[in-house]
């Protein structure tokens, strides 16, 4: 018995065998030719061992032996091959479920945050507002009795007063940034059209909204996804874009809510939408894929940037969520 020609053969045959072990898990039909050049060497090997005619690499050891290496190596090679390829895969899953979990991670931030400022804006109308109510009507009343008796103190009680007034219009704009009490009881177009006009008046910037939704009611976390964005497009409009104009649409069809927000101003550049600094747009985004929704910023045709979004309504659309151990 040739044992070299033999153990060759075998090899040659566990080479076939691996590499199509890999073609079926790649899913690579280049992996699929090599076990086939490998399954062919194979059988025209088993043929001159079988036979004992020498038509391909001969029966001496000078061919022999080389065969034997190539097997060997062969075998080695796909054995290594599929492993890394293995390995690949498997740090690629580990590297999906690690940015799964800081998205949803990210996600979950966001509603806490949202949760503490609906709190402290809540505690701020509340209770600050009491007390600083309060406050004023004491001033009131003490501004009666100095009236007739002490008038030169007049002066300084109207001052008292009007610092309190402001105290009032500063804590009222600081509750209503931190959470719009209009979002929570007339509900997301109403906010959309309060944040609009709101925008206009204190930069100038011209807001033309179209809304097209029907009576349908949004849940809280998608209406507030949809109004954090739309906030932050504002935002980068004042910012960046020079404009004079912006278009906003807001439009319901079927199951799908979409938002379009166009401005007129000089676009955006590839460089600033791929900067790592750019953290307001990756926020967007980051508010939408919770709720299976996509944020696109690109420049239009006829000038200026587009941002939009569409996201389902139904929150059974949504992207699957991961349980996040403790």
């Amino acid at each position: 018995m040739n044992f070299p020609l033999t153990l060759s053969i075998v090899l040659q045959f566990a080479a076939f065998l691996w590499a199509i072990r890999l073609t079926w898990r790649e899913r690579d039909w280049r992996f699929g030719t090599l076990a086939a050049a490998m399954g062919f060497i194979a059988f025209r090997r088993l043929l001159v061992l079988a036979t004992g005619s020498p038509f391909i690499f001969g029966t001496g050891k000078s061919s022999e032996i080389p065969g034997l290496i190539l097997g060997a190596a062969t075998l080695a090679a796909i054995v290594a091959l599929s492993n890394a390829l293995a390995d690949r895969k498997s740090a690629e899953e580990q590297l999906r479920l690690s940015h799964q979990r800081l998205r949803e991670l990210a996600a979950r931030l966001l509603k806490v945050r949202e949760a503490e400022r609906a709190t402290i804006s809540r505690e701020m109308h509340d209770e600050l507002g009491q007390v600083l109510t309060g406050l004023k009507i004491e001033i009131s009343l003490f501004s009666r009795q100095v009236k007739h008796t002490q008038p030169e103190l007049l002066p300084r009680t109207a001052s008292m007063l009007e610092l309190v007034d402001s105290s009032m219009r500063t804590i009222r704009d600081i509750a209503t940034e931190l959470r719009p009490s209009v979002l929570d009881t007339l509900g997301l177009v109403a906010a959309i059209e309060w944040q609009a006009e709101t925008f206009q008046n204190r930069t100038g910037i011209v807001c033309q909204l179209s809304t097209q939704t029907s009576n349908t009611k949004f849940s809280d976390e998608l209406a507030t996804a949809v109004f954090r964005i739309f906030q932050e497009s504002l935002t980068n409009v004042a910012r960046h874009s020079e404009a004079t104009e912006v278009n906003i649409t807001l439009e319901q069809k079927g199951d799908w809510l979409s938002m379009n927000i166009h401005d007129n101003g000089i676009g955006i550049s590839e460089g600033d939408l791929n900067k790592p600094q750019t953290l307001g747009i990756l926020g967007m985004r980051e508010r939408a894929f919770p709720l299976g929704g996509d944020v696109n910023i690109s420049n239009s045709p006829a000038g200026g940037a587009v941002a939009s979004l569409k996201l389902p309504i139904d929150s059974a659309s949504a992207a699957p969520a991961l349980e996040l151990s403790a």
